[in-house]
């Protein structure tokens, strides 16, 4: 083999150990989405531009984040995906809505974070909540301490906004009620 072809396969073959690395990564990535590989002791942390995920890999994911990186990264702090839907009758346009444990559910437009979504749920309770600490069941004085709260006129029920952008409902009697679900972003309530 002549001296001038051995960078040239030298090359090639470390471009070949790189593309090979970099599958095997992007294999394991969607396999920790899939089976839920766990980030210890990270949460989710709700805003009303975006979802947050803390801990030592923490990392924030703004509305207009990609799908798979949404998807991957809150796999990491809630487990395995429980289901993917889409409603093409929203009426923002389309949605396409991936659900975590612990309630969240994320919504997508055209491949994009467009909006969240967290309502109670039966399974193991999860950490997820408000960068405030608002969660399901928190009660309305918390809620009311937290945030500069409104409510709204709604046929769904006890509706509320805040000036920071985070929406909800609270069930109960009145004086005693709790929080019921969180809101922000592209949703796709039927009013």
């Amino acid at each position: 083999m002549s001296a001038r072809f051995c960078p040239l396969l030298v090359s090639l073959v470390a471009i070949a150990a790189c593309q090979q690395v970099s599958e095997e990564e992007s294999a394991q990535g969607l396999a920790n989405m899939e089976a839920g590989v766990q980030q210890p002791g990270a949460e989710v942390r709700l805003r009303a531009d975006g979802v947050e995920i803390t801990g030592a890999q923490g990392t924030y994911l703004a509305f207009d984040s990609p799908r798979d990186a949404v998807e991957s990264e809150l796999a990491g702090v809630l487990g395995p995906i429980v289901d993917r839907s889409r409603n093409d009758e929203c009426g923002a346009g389309a949605v396409s809505s991936t659900s975590f444990p612990g309630g969240l559910t994320v919504n997508f437009q055209a491949g994009r974070l467009e909006g969240w979504f967290l309502t109670t749920n039966e399974g193991e309770p999860k950490a997820i909540a408000t960068a405030e600490d608002i969660s399901i069941g928190s009660d309305e004085a918390a809620l009311d301490a937290a945030y500069a709260v409104e409510a709204m006129d709604s046929t769904l029920g006890d509706e509320f906004t805040t000036e920071e952008g985070i929406s909800g409902f609270l069930t109960g009697p009145e004086g005693s009620r709790t929080v019921e679900a969180l809101y922000s972003g592209a949703t796709c309530f039927f009013r």
